[in-house]
């Protein structure tokens, strides 16, 4: 139901204390004078095209769905068993734009066009994430009858450039060797394993079993058997000091608050933006980024890009390590470490 002040507009129509605007599907707001009479009939003329479902449903009384509820029955159906919990914030988020945006809508009021204008709002790399999500939503939609297209199959978003520099394995050593103990033996850990951050933060002792150090990756949810070489069993074992922990990174804390106790599950578990921290420390005391931006100089992140690189140096494929099932995923981390050669032959006899 519309508030009060609207229910004598046409459905779209508002008053904005100067001008009755009307708002297109896509958000667009038209500007349509002072004269109440002349809006409301522009309103009723433009919602039978461009929102032709609002007139259908109130001739025939029939319950359809608009994208609102067929969001709602994607998110349960198909997002939420597919995914992890480490992973489904930002899938809500991204689902909450887009029901704010077309929640009220029926499926025929969208197209290509407002699909397309939406997703152009955002920076480049969001604007290819929500172009994902919107490519599973319409695929859906699709296969249950609601759309009789998938209205994102063929977007085009804006490159998306990244900005921070790798990192080499020149830098590591020199960040490395400023870092303290126990961030040397994190930093170690994580370029052997290639773990995430998150899952660097969580690993137990208890967890290298026999030769085999058994993770589920947070984000993906994935399981991992990694089958640990010398290197990498020597990386787990550096980690063990005079310090009694459960956690293969850890550290005594400087102080105690509630906040971090409930984050905790022992005092001694170092938690994901304590690396992220203890990384930038180390390498702003090493002075070999110093050269970039703050916005150019790689993170805790790039330690996992240069472990694949380094690997795939070896000859051993780092897609199972990082836990990818397609190779893809793994292409993103080891492109970054590369520069792609044109090849031409120069040389004109004159």
């Amino acid at each position: 139901m519309r508030k009060r002040k609207y229910r004598d507009l046409e459905k779209h129509l508002y008053w904005n204390g100067k001008v009755y605007v009307y708002r297109k599907p896509d958000r667009t707001i038209v500007p349509l004078g002072t004269n109440k009479a002349s809006a409301n009939e522009a309103a009723r003329r433009a919602n039978a095209v461009l929102y032709p479902r609002d007139l259908y449903h109130k001739i025939m009384g029939e319950n359809m769905p608009t994208v609102g509820l067929i969001l709602d029955r994607f998110w349960h159906e198909f997002v939420v068993p597919r995914y992890s919990e480490k992973t489904l914030p930002d899938l809500k988020h991204k689902a909450g734009v887009i029901r704010e945006e077309w929640g009220d809508l029926y499926p025929d009021a969208l197209s290509v066009l407002i699909v397309a204008a939406f997703v152009d709002r955002f920076p480049p790399r969001q604007s290819e994430r929500y172009a994902g999500f919107l490519r599973m939503f319409f695929k859906w939609s699709r296969s249950k009858g609601f759309f009789g297209e998938n209205l994102a199959d063929d977007l085009i978003t804006r490159p998306v450039s990244v900005e921070r520099q790798r990192l080499s394995i020149e830098g590591f050593k020199a960040i490395r060797a400023c870092a303290e103990p126990w961030m040397q033996r994190a930093m170690t850990l994580a370029l052997q394993s290639l773990v995430r951050r998150e899952d660097l933060a969580l690993l137990r002792f208890d967890q290298y079993v026999d030769g085999v150090l058994a993770i589920k990756a947070l984000k993906t949810g994935v399981h991992i058997r990694i089958l640990v070489g010398p290197e990498l069993d020597k990386a787990i074992r550096n980690c063990r000091d005079e310090v009694a922990s459960p956690f293969m990174v850890h550290k005594l804390p400087t102080r105690i608050t509630k906040a971090g106790k409930l984050r905790r599950e022992h005092h001694t578990q170092v938690l994901p933006e304590q690396l992220t921290r203890a990384f930038s420390d180390a390498r702003k005391e090493s002075e070999f980024y110093d050269e970039l931006t703050p916005g150019q100089r790689p993170t805790f992140h790039e330690i996992r890009a240069l472990g694949a690189k380094l690997y795939e140096d070896a000859g051993i494929s780092p897609k199972p390590l990082l836990g990818h099932k397609d190779d893809a995923s793994t292409k993103l981390y080891l492109d970054r470490h590369k520069i792609e050669w044109i090849d031409a032959a120069g040389g004109l006899k004159i």
